[in-house]
């Protein structure tokens, strides 16, 4: 068998124990957004989903009246179901049973059938946890790397993720990844953090679908390798990932081979942005901004849309803010420091690329004033993304600089490195 096919047909069953990705991927495809629509394939997940006992039934027709799934939306109705899951999860958990009692900080954590209650919902992931029950490991863990309920606390997130990970529990790959990529809980490592995402993606982790498609598409612990970057992203994107759906269409409107080409990439760029993510909306911002062989620009478009993304205060917005700067034909003085100001303020909320633009542009006085030691503080922080140029940047200065220099360098990136939130959701177990 094709290993791809074999990834999607095992990624398939290796979903079934994720009942939330479940149900979200069925709504996906029942209101056609993000995937085709299919409501048979919907009715098939949901049915897969409820006959595992009376708590998931009562928790699937909760999912469906509060999303309107096949039956009219009812958000009074959907809290009565879900109070009713809720009651058969507490009832297993004082039988000592650990999934139902994550499943029930699950549902503290989302507010659904139960007063919302971050504290209480870390309680029983806690208890869950002391069992050793991998997916309530996963869910404690991230409540002390995001600070849900708990004083954030890398040290504790990094020992539970490892936990899960000496069971074998594939979904936790993805978040030691994070913390190896942003030096959580230790120094950063790129490499290492792109060993433990190919392991996750091999699990059948579609968020790790998607960023192992990103780690090889911009050389992040890893050589860039579009191709290998492409199949994971089409594993992601058929999953309804608007990320995986924006980068494929950046992919191929940079390499359009003609209209068809550039009027694919829009519509997988469009599709990817109407889900609201904000990497969805730059992407196609970016598209409209510069255009293809066979697409005009529309740099108004763009405008609004980096308009937006500001107001949505993602980094995102000020980049390509800037990149409209730096699309003007004749630049001026002041389209060139408008252009390092939106870079900066990118560079200073933790952007890579835009941290990787600032500092060549404090390199060559490009629009800012020059400064060799700034220059090198930010390539720094950019150095792990092997398509931003940075890792060049460094050899360069460090040719230039005295070992002060380099030293008070290596402290303003330390000080300017940003904290990440881990971008994963809670598991919610089916057992």
């Amino acid at each position: 068998m094709d290993r791809y096919l074999a990834l999607v047909y095992l990624t398939e069953v290796g979903q079934a124990q994720d009942a939330w990705g479940e149900l979200n991927r069925a709504l996906k495809q029942f209101l056609g957004k993000g995937l085709p629509m299919d409501k048979a394939a919907a009715q098939f997940a949901l049915d897969r989903v409820h006959k595992h006992g009376r708590a998931f039934s009562a928790f699937c027709f909760g999912f469906m009246h509060e999303h309107g799934v096949g039956v009219p939306a009812d958000p009074d109705g959907a809290q009565r179901y879900y109070a009713k899951a809720a009651e058969v999860f507490e009832a297993e958990s004082s039988h000592g049973l650990a999934a139902s009692t994550s499943n029930l900080g699950f549902l503290h954590a989302q507010g659904k059938g139960v007063a919302q209650d971050q504290v209480r919902a870390a309680r029983f992931f806690a208890e869950a946890a002391e069992k050793g029950f991998a997916p309530a490991q996963v869910n404690l863990g991230l409540c002390y790397l995001n600070g849900w309920g708990v004083e954030p606390d890398d040290g504790k997130a990094y020992a539970l993720f490892q936990a899960a990970a000496e069971q074998g529990h594939g979904p936790v790959y993805g978040c030691i990844a994070h913390m190896m990529q942003h030096g959580q809980g230790g120094e950063r490592n790129p490499v290492e953090a792109f060993r433990y995402l190919r392991l996750a993606a091999e699990a059948g982790d579609p968020k790790a679908w998607l960023e192992l498609g990103h780690a090889y598409y911009v050389g992040l612990g890893t050589k860039p390798d579009f191709k290998k970057a492409r199949k994971w992203l089409l594993l992601a994107a058929a999953h309804g990932d608007p990320g995986a759906q924006s980068m494929l269409g950046q992919m191929l409107a940079a390499n359009a081979a003609d209209a068809a080409d550039a009027a694919t990439a829009h519509q997988l760029l469009k599709q990817a942005s109407d889900q609201g993510g904000t990497e969805a909306f730059y992407a196609l911002g970016s598209f409209l901004l510069h255009g293809t062989r066979f697409t005009a620009a529309n740099p108004a478009e763009a405008a609004g849309i980096a308009d937006r993304l500001v107001e949505l205060r993602s980094p995102l917005g000020a980049r390509l803010n800037a990149e409209i700067l730096e699309a003007t034909k004749r630049p001026t003085p002041e389209t060139l420091q408008g252009a390092s100001r939106w870079y900066l303020e990118a560079a200073r909320q933790g952007d890579p690329f835009s941290q990787a633009a600032i500092a060549r542009r404090y390199e060559q006085g490009l629009g800012i004033e020059r400064s060799p030691i700034e220059a090198y503080a930010w390539y720094r922080l950019a150095e792990t993304f092997s398509t931003s140029g940075a890792a060049e940047g460094l050899t360069r200065l460090r040719n230039s600089l005295r070992a002060a220099e380099v030293q008070k360098a290596e402290d303003m990136a330390r000080e300017r490195r940003v904290r990440w939130s881990l971008d994963r959701e809670l598991q919610f177990d089916r057992g």
